[in-house]
Parts: structure tokens; sequence; C-alpha cells
């Protein structure tokens, strides 16, 4: 996992970087998982949902799903039980498995967390977590704010917001690291898609967080989907992506999953 700060003024920082709930000197958790992580890509012949880029001189690789059916898109909690990405898509049944958002060292979320209409937690203040992804009870993906009503299924508080109304947000980061990250958008059709952005060859690097939105304008004039909203998820060493074309796991606890069914 990653800490960083979006550049603001110093007194801003220090009332509204972390709310009253998350200490500004805690770290989020690095702890290793229970099983051995894999850091090489596994990738399979088949090319489908995978995208070659180069960028500032460098080359990355985007791969990427779109769920099929909401319904069958579900958010678990792994805070405390700290199983691995491979165990989880095992156990649950899942065809397509990422990351979700961050959490903190007492193995909590940093924000709102619903699953299956059960709040885990509450809603925070952070210019950094700045978004929430959530799907209705009726199964329409959001990428917005903040909420407002209880017709939630599932949602996940993560940040910071990247692409919104089809437009690409400037961010600009103290302590910026190259690091593999995953995301979650919303295209134009209102089809729900995880992506992963990552160094084919060292794929526990990827691109700088402030330069994500970039990519993803890279990945719209690619022809492949168009995205109008998108939300940084955790990324890095508490980072997976598990398809049938693609597998990067973890290194760290991740906190929680989406799983496709």
């Amino acid at each position: 996992m990653i800490r960083i700060i979006v550049i603001i003024s110093l007194s801003i920082i220090a009332i509204f970087l972390f709310t009253k709930s998350v200490k500004t000197n805690d770290s989020i958790s690095k702890n290793p998982p229970s099983e051995t992580p894999t850091t090489t890509p596994k990738s399979t012949e088949n090319e489908k949902n995978r995208l070659e880029i180069e960028y500032n001189k460098n080359k990355y690789q985007i791969s990427w799903f779109v769920v099929s059916d909401p319904q069958n898109l579900f958010l678990h909690p792994n805070f405390t039980e700290k199983l691995s990405s491979s165990e989880r898509k095992k156990n649950l049944s899942c065809k397509n498995l990422i990351n979700a958002g961050f959490y903190d060292k007492s193995n909590k979320p940093l924000g709102l967390f619903i699953s299956e209409r059960k709040i885990v937690e509450k809603e925070i203040e952070s210019l950094l977590f700045n978004g929430i992804f959530y799907l209705s009870n009726e199964n329409i993906p959001h990428i917005i704010e903040t909420v407002s009503d209880g017709n939630i299924r599932l949602a996940v508080q993560s940040g910071p917001v990247i692409y919104e109304k089809g437009v690409p947000r400037t961010l600009q980061i103290i302590d910026d690291k190259a690091a593999r990250r995953m995301a979650v958008g919303i295209t134009s059709d209102e089809k729900i898609i995880f992506l992963t952005f990552f160094n084919k060859e060292s794929p526990l690097q990827g691109p700088y967080l402030q330069d994500l939105p970039a990519f993803i304008a890279l990945f719209n004039n690619s022809g492949n989907h168009k995205i109008v909203s998108a939300l940084n998820l955790d990324g890095g060493t508490a980072s997976a992506f598990l398809t049938d074309n693609l597998s990067l796991n973890e290194v760290a606890n991740i906190g929680s999953f989406f799983c496709e069914n």
C-alpha cells in the first residue's frame, strides 16, 4: 500500500488528510499474506483485454475485465481473515477477482464499506480518499464523492478520483512513487470495468499515481471502452488481479476483494 498526499496548503492537510478516526501518523498495514505470492504475471496465449502502451519512455501493460452482470459482483471483507487472493478466488468461486480499497493498522477500512447492505464502516471525510464506488439495490453503478441515501447493496470508499464525467482529474502528489495500480471505472454504456496498470517486466512496478488519469485517457483512445468515471483502488504490494488471462498476486495482505461470480 502507498501513502500519498495531495498537494494543498499545509494548514488544510493538517485538518483534512485523514479524519478523526484515522490519525495522521497511522500507516497502512503491510502484513505478509498467508500464501507465498506470485510476483511474475502469468499470461495465457489469449491476448484479450490487454493493451501495451508507452508513456514517458517507459512501457506498461493495461489489463482489464468488464463485469458481465452487476448482480454477480460482490465485495468481500478480508480485514481479519487475511486470506490470500488465490485462496479467496478458489473459495468464493470467482471468475474474476481484484482487490478493493485501503485499510489501516487496526485492520479497519479507510472509509465507507458496505457488503450486501451491511455497513462495516461509515464514510469519512478525506481529501485523498475522496470517492465512493457503489452499487444500488438495483445494481446500478455509481462513482461519487459522498452518498446521500441508503439504497446501497455494496460500497467502498477509496481514492483519489481519477476520472469524472469523461474528464481526467489533475493530480499533484507528494512523495509519489511508481507502483502497480488498480482502478474501477464506469463506461459510457454504464458497464463496470476493473483495470490494472503495471510494468510487465517488473509487475510490482507501474505508473505514478498522478499519471493515472493520462493512462485512462490513453485507454479511452485505444478504442476498447470509453471510461467516463474512474476511482483509484489500493495498489502496489497490496494489490491483486486474477482472471483467466492474467494472475497478479499480492505481497502484503489485502483488506478486501471484489469478486465476480
